[in-house]
């Protein structure tokens, strides 16, 4: 592989056993904020001159999902199945299955200060998130982990 590419040319590069490959975007992005991928599949948040855009690969062609009601901002995206996903707004995490949004509260004792940094899925089921809980602007925070168990 030739690097570096020509300025303003983006793609993705995927790992197989037999190397590196690239592929293009699925549509013109000025801004990618996660990418994560399944066996078969792949969810990528950015934005466009119109706003937030979350594409969608299936293994085959690249689709644009919705995107969850009133949000303008992703943080993140963890996919958890070849048709569902996990998006973090700070702490309001929503989960997708294709192809809609459902919000997911977070529990009543996480205050509004607090922000998840990194979250993961195992299945429709199994969710955990890491962050911190925030107890002021002069005070440290504490760690924050939350699991999600399918109902609670």
């Amino acid at each position: 592989m030739d690097l570096p590419r020509p300025l303003g040319t983006a793609e993705i590069l995927r790992r197989s056993a037999a190397g590196w490959n690239a592929g293009p975007l699925p549509q013109t992005l000025w801004t990618c904020q996660d990418l994560t991928a399944v066996a078969g599949a792949a969810w990528m948040v950015g934005e466009d001159d119109t706003g937030l855009k979350v594409p969608h690969y299936d293994g085959s062609r690249w689709t644009a999902r919705s995107t969850p009601d009133g949000v303008r901002y992703l943080l993140e995206i963890t996919a958890r199945t070849a048709t569902g996903a996990w998006a973090w707004v700070g702490i309001s995490p929503a989960t997708a299955q294709t192809p809609s949004w459902q919000h997911v509260p977070v529990p009543a004792q996480v205050r509004p200060q607090a922000g998840l940094n990194e979250a993961v899925a195992f299945g429709p089921d199994q969710a955990w998130a890491v962050g911190a809980d925030a107890v002021g602007r002069e005070a440290p925070g504490f760690p924050l982990v939350l699991r999600w168990d399918g109902t609670a």
